[in-house]
């Protein structure tokens, strides 16, 4: 949340209707008068008539924009803010007492195709920055992706991780449960990562993180942030909505072991912190079936292998279809009109003669 939104003071302008050339701010008690400096610039100016400093846009700017002042524990910010199209020009200076030093200069909102988005959030944490992509997101919403820090004592932004959100702790075992099924149906899509390996800080080239359903132990999904794989979170939707899941199946890169040692699984509105057994696969069966129709799973702690990389092979999602009687289960939702009804007819055909004699009696 922005410590403190002042209200510009606009001087008068020129002529009735033109934008003004200056306003004041107060800051910490004390007048700052802001005027435009050429196209680009804004200048500040103590009362004194002293500079303080300029700050420079990456665009022409037209009119003075809206400015809050930010306290972020011991630092001071003012951030300017021009709206502009789907995005806005913004500005950023850290104002010591005595000068504004230039922090971010920036067009944010979509870029290029629209692939990426560059974002700033200022307020008491400091002066973040950060890309979303289309669909990249955390069941609960949240699609910061690359976020970087900015260091008023380096005097640069640093990347940094952010803690998955707390849950219920909740066993794992090696062991799978009592009739537990060997893969799932597949009632569950990977659709989206928060990073991977040769993505270069970049949310376009994300995609959806297949390696993980597809039966195969040596491929893998990797993380791209070497040595920082806190909050790093792949997501999963349901493809046919209305299922309860049971359950996950978690299976560990081997070839970055020794891996995860700590899992947060947001499953539809619930939230478990998983601790994993040094297995290669780690069951988490869940308390109590779950209705959901998304997933994510969350880095929440992992020791990294001299590279820096942490993975996961295989990551399988139950549902209350993956029973002993899934064939019979999947036969009567759909003639029952279920949704989702190509992925049921899908997965009951993936079954063989079993799902061809179910089908039979459920017509």
């Amino acid at each position: 949340m922005r410590a403190m939104r002042p209200a510009l003071l606009l001087l008068t302008a020129a002529c009735l209707g033109a934008a003004p050339a200056a306003s004041e701010i107060t800051v910490d008690g004390r007048t700052i008068r802001v005027a435009l400096d050429g196209a680009d610039g804004l200048a500040f100016t103590a009362a004194d008539g002293r500079l303080l400093g300029t700050l420079r846009a990456p665009a022409p700017l037209g009119h003075l924009p809206e400015i809050d002042v930010v306290h972020a524990e011991r630092d001071l910010y003012l951030h300017a803010r021009l709206p502009r199209g789907a995005g806005a020009v913004e500005l950023v200076g850290r104002f010591d007492g005595e000068r504004v030093v230039p922090v971010y200069a920036g067009m944010t909102g979509p870029q290029g195709d629209g692939e990426r988005a560059e974002r700033l959030r200022v307020d008491g944490a400091g002066v973040l920055r950060y890309q979303t992509s289309p669909g990249v997101a955390r069941c609960d919403g949240d699609d910061v992706l690359f976020p970087a820090l900015y260091d008023p004592r380096q005097g640069r932004f640093r990347g940094v991780t952010i803690a998955p959100p707390d849950g219920a702790p909740l066993a794992a075992s090696p062991t799978p449960p009592a009739g537990a099924r060997g893969r799932p149906l597949g009632m569950f899509r990977f659709v989206a990562a928060s990073t991977m390996k040769g993505d270069e800080g970049r949310a376009d080239r994300l995609g959806a993180p297949r390696e993980l359903e597809d039966g195969r132990a040596d491929t893998t999904w990797i993380e791209g942030r070497s040595g920082a794989s806190r909050g790093a979170f792949v997501t999963a939707r349901s493809r046919a909505p209305g299922r309860r899941v049971v359950g996950l199946r978690l299976t560990r890169a081997s070839t970055t072991e020794p891996g995860l040692k700590r899992v947060v699984l947001l499953v539809g509105g619930e939230r478990f912190r998983v601790a994993l057994p040094p297995s290669e696969s780690a069951w988490v069966p869940l308390p109590a079936p779950v209705a959901a129709e998304c997933v994510s799973i969350v880095i929440d702690e992992a020791a990294p292998d001299g590279r820096g990389d942490t993975g996961i092979a295989e990551a399988a999602i139950f549902t209350d279809l993956d029973g002993p009687d899934a064939a019979a289960s999947l036969a009567r939702a759909i003639v029952d009109g279920a949704p989702g009804g190509d992925a049921l007819a899908e997965a009951l055909s993936s079954l063989g003669g079993r799902g061809v004699a179910a089908a039979r009696a459920a017509l």
